[in-house]
């Protein structure tokens, strides 16, 4: 009679170890890098709203960036707009970058670029 051997089913164990340890990792990096476009998206979004409400009120270039400031501040970002925003024409260019540590001695760098069109204020 012959034997056969038991046929695994399912996930074994060192299996089912790698799984949980790569979800640790990517939940981990997650947590690092979604904040990061969070902050973007906030950060885009105070400069369109300043943008359009210039529109309606005439603003120049330093209450702009004071009113993009307030933004930030109210919403508990560390983001100063001067060294970030430059005016060349029409356009207004926003040019930053955000570094975070990742884990042990790895670091993510991300840089972010974003033009609006704006009618500046004489």
């Amino acid at each position: 009679m012959r034997r056969f051997a038991r046929q695994q089913q399912g996930l074994g164990f060192y299996g089912f170890s790698f799984l949980i340890a790569l979800a640790v990792f990517v939940g981990i990096l997650a947590s690092r890098i979604v904040p990061i476009y969070i902050d973007h998206y906030y950060i885009h979004g105070f400069y369109q709203q300043v943008i359009d409400q210039s529109r309606n009120e005439p603003m120049n270039r330093n209450q702009l960036l004071e009113a993009v400031s307030r933004r930030a501040q109210i919403n508990m970002l560390s983001f100063d707009p001067r060294p970030h925003t430059q005016f060349e024409g029409d356009q207004v260019l926003v040019n930053f970058r955000t570094e975070r540590h990742l884990m042990f001695n790895a670091s993510i760098v991300v840089d972010f670029d974003r033009t609006y069109e704006w009618q500046a204020s004489r």
